[in-house]
């Protein structure tokens, strides 16, 4: 049942507030399969507790019990037996001890050391796994060699220019929920599983085909978005200048507080990027931007991280990144290799150079694969081969490393597919808990599901997750130290959800991941309109995580895939100083130019997302943010240019913005004082093309640099007759007596603004924060000088504001 918000003023309030009700279950429930074993030692929770932590009802907010929303607790024993239910799958049958061989053509060599008689497993784990192709074309597809180095597994138990529209929202949101019943596993390693349903994905559908102010991506002006100028540049493979494409970006963080990291003034994006018309064109190129700055136009392309020469078979995919002690970045990525996309999880120390112009890799070192899968609680590469490769719909992830620190450790939060523990099911239709709504929700999805052959082939296979390890204490050179349970399971519903980010905040952490409904069981009005970016809130990073507005829909998509505004891979980063908002970039998904010739994928407009004062909520808000922003000051507003509406999201030809190096506004060519958004200044234009020099306007004299033709704001510049003039802050000439950079002037006082020599008195200085000194001919002064009534002592122009001290000294000095 989804209730109405109405506004209250400023306040989003919800028409009737439901207080959830947890429920946590007598017996013990499975969330794996339906052919799951019952755990002899598992505890069970009296009807006492379950009552003591249920909602309470008041006398003036009655819940309706038909409709709470419900927690289903299970819990995993650490009895050795509660993790090796044997789960039934007509294409494979897999434990986590598997070494069967079902394809000839692999070879795999597994080691698992366990100690199944307590919850201590110590184990490392090396896996190789060669293939050859066949002359069939069948199964026996060519597989890069992978290997899992150094898989550790210790102690399981440890742990523009338009005011925004910013509102605060009422705790009473968190209380308009549909009935979903969220099933929470506890693991006997310490974390929480929870499920990602059917339920949950439903929403993501009803909230795009409702096109859910509260979720929905703003509409852009399509007329007004820009190829990123950065990607012109060399291609990692081919080494030519290309227009190239990019998509998914994370910013350099700091890991424990999730804030963009101010790299020695920089702001540094790494980024995935190639020629739109090669698909196998896929690595990590670094971009970099002084820190705060907005401009499009003013972000460098410091080249692919890991050189060029690039291989097409060997692939980086997207991943994480954060300053270590010394100075140096430690990447995450995804280390990939194709023809079969085998995915493993990598890390790379760099080594960086830097100047006030430039940020450079200059040497990368111990780049290594950090995690492959463990097979018990994450899909390995031989257990989706016996499961029949992509031609059966299993869709392999190991992918999109994600950093965060937490108590002096880091960890990795990571997209994958659950093992054995819970792994995928031919079965998994029949599963009530994959579907988590009402008994009449359940039953009618089932019936959706087994109707339709494709869904109920994704549904047999589904088993995305997202997953855990924490790294040992080596920053340049780490290796995995543990390996935890899943943090959230979507077995029976989707096999991939994208892009793991985990935001602190609050003291809470807020787990986002992306994910189209196109890969899962979950139909959707239009295919083609199907991505999203679910959300969780945890008190603990290891969970349980609660779906953030009953669902998890956090954000949904409004374009089709050919739309120029269409958008996918979102990420969150924190807004510095704000503790209610977030900042979401993404990327245009116009891969190869599926918008047209010439629009590439580029960096998308961000936009902000606001969390309730509960922290249980979120709403999308309208503010518009300039293409590639990754920073935020809490208080500017739109970019006017990129704000637009459903009509004009789609490209309708009108001329904004430079065309043809000339520069026009809504279809005209500009003439005047405009301010142009992708490079984040003011120029002057006539018929389109930029003045430079000193330039009248507006009862007023500007300075506009003969080279980039930027406005000069609070600098001395002179006109071709010799004479020199100050413009202020905002660009306008300025006259009268007073200091700029240390230095007193005198520009006259008769409107003639020119300076006419050095200026003496006690003036401020307009460069720095209009501070008063003592000045005589034009240098800051040290000595006596009579002020207002009195003598002052000055010292380098500074008065000195002890007026005891000053007497003395006077006194002393005089007689």
């Amino acid at each position: 049942m989804r209730k109405k918000l109405y506004k209250a003023g400023k306040l989003w309030v919800a028409g009737a507030a439901v207080a959830a009700a947890v429920v946590v279950a007598p017996n013990i429930v499975s969330a794996d399969t339906t052919n799951s074993t019952t755990t002899a030692d598992a505890t069970t929770t009296s009807s006492a507790t379950e009552s003591s932590i249920s909602s309470t009802e008041s006398d003036d907010n009655k819940v309706d019990t038909s409709n709470t929303d419900a927690v289903t607790v299970t819990t995993n024993s650490d009895d050795s037996n509660s993790n090796s239910a044997e789960t039934s799958n007509s294409d494979a049958k897999v434990t986590s001890n598997n070494t069967a061989q079902k394809d000839e053509a692999i070879k795999a060599e597994t080691t698992n050391n366990q100690d199944t008689t307590s919850t201590t497993a110590v184990a490392e784990t090396k896996t190789a796994v060669n293939t050859s192709e066949s002359e069939s074309g069948s199964n026996n597809e060519q597989l890069a060699e992978t290997a899992t180095d150094n898989a550790k597994v210790n102690d399981a138990s440890s742990q523009k220019q338009s005011t925004p529209s910013v509102e605060k929202l009422d705790d009473s949101v968190s209380k308009d929920l549909n009935s979903k019943t969220t099933v929470v596993t506890k693991n006997a390693d310490g974390t929480s599983t929870t499920n990602m349903t059917y339920a949950n994905l439903k929403d993501v559908a009803d909230n795009i085909a409702s096109l859910n102010p509260d979720t929905s991506v703003p509409y852009f002006n399509a007329d007004a978005i820009k190829n990123l100028p950065a990607m012109t540049t060399a291609d990692a493979q081919t080494g030519q200048i290309q227009d190239l494409d990019v998509w998914d970006s994370w910013a350099l963080q700091d890991a424990k507080t999730g804030a963009v990291a101010n790299y020695h003034g920089y702001n540094i994006v790494f980024a995935l990027a190639g020629y739109p018309k090669e698909d196998n064109d896929q690595h990590i190129y670094m971009l970099y931007t002084k820190y705060g700055d907005t401009a499009l136009n003013n972000w460098k392309n410091a080249g692919p991280v890991f050189g060029f020469n690039a291989k097409w078979n060997e692939q980086q995919w997207s991943g994480s990144a954060t300053v270590n002690d010394d100075d140096s970045i430690q990447l995450f990525y995804t280390k990939t290799d194709q023809p079969n996309t085998v995915q493993r999880l990598a890390t790379a120390n760099l080594s960086m150079t830097y100047t006030d112009t430039e940020v450079y890799v200059a040497k990368v070192n111990d780049d290594h694969v950090l995690f492959a899968g463990d097979g018990e609680y994450y899909q390995t590469l031989q257990q989706w081969v016996d499961a029949g490769y992509y031609t059966t719909g299993d869709n392999f992830t190991m992918r999109d490393p994600h950093v965060i620190e937490v108590n002096g450790e880091r960890y990795l939060a990571f997209e994958a597919n659950t093992g054995t523990n819970n792994y995928q099911s031919d079965d998994a239709v029949n599963d009530d808990t994959y579907y988590g709504g009402t008994e009449e929700f359940n039953q009618q999805a089932k019936v959706d599901t087994l109707q339709n052959p494709d869904k109920l082939k994704l549904s047999k296979k589904a088993n995305g997750t997202i997953g855990l390890i924490k790294l040992t204490k080596d920053q340049n050179n780490p290796t995995v130290a543990q390996v935890y349970s899943p943090l959230l399971a979507a077995n029976g519903i989707t096999d991939e959800i994208e892009r793991a980010n985990i935001v602190p905040l609050n003291g809470k952490f807020y787990l986002f991941t992306d994910t189209r409904l196109s890969k899962s069981v979950v139909p959707t009005a239009d295919f083609n309109i199907n991505v999203g970016m679910m959300g969780y809130v945890s008190d603990s990073l290891f969970g349980p995580y609660t779906p953030l507005n009953g669902s998890g829909s956090v954000v949904t998509g409004t374009q089709l895939f050919t739309s120029r505004t269409d958008t996918y891979s979102y990420y969150a980063v924190p807004v510095e100083g704000r503790s209610d908002l977030l900042l979401v970039t993404s990327y245009m998904s116009n891969r190869n130019e599926k918008a047209g010739t010439g629009m590439n994928a580029t960096f998308a407009p961000s936009f902000l997302i606001q969390i309730s004062a509960d922290g249980m909520s979120t709403k999308v808000l309208d503010t518009v943010l300039a293409q590639g922003t990754w920073t935020y000051d809490g208080k500017s507003a739109s970019v006017e240019e990129l704000v637009g509406n459903k009509a004009t999201s789609e490209l309708t030809d009108m001329k904004i913005g430079w065309v043809d190096n000339k520069f026009y506004v809504d279809n005209e060519l500009a003439n005047g004082y405009v301010y142009d958004y992708i490079n984040t200044s003011y120029y002057l234009f006539k018929n389109g093309v930029r003045l430079s020099g000193v330039q009248t306007y507006a009862n007023s004299y500007y300075y506009f640099d003969p080279v980039t033709y930027k406005r000069v704001d609070n600098e001395i510049h002179q006109d071709n007759t010799g004479k020199k003039y100050y413009f202020g802050n905002d660009g306008r000439v300025k006259q009268g007596q007073f200091a700029v950079n240390g230095v007193a002037y005198n520009f006259g006082n008769d409107k003639t603004y020119y300076e006419r020599g050095f200026a003496s008195g006690y003036l401020q200085d307009v460069t720095d924060n209009n501070q008063w000194y003592w000045f005589e001919s034009g240098k800051k002064y040290t000595g006596f000088r009579y002020y207002m009534g009195t003598y002052y002592f000055f010292e380098t122009g500074q008065r000195h504001a002890h007026k005891s001290i000053i007497r003395n000294v006077f006194y002393l000095g005089l007689n």
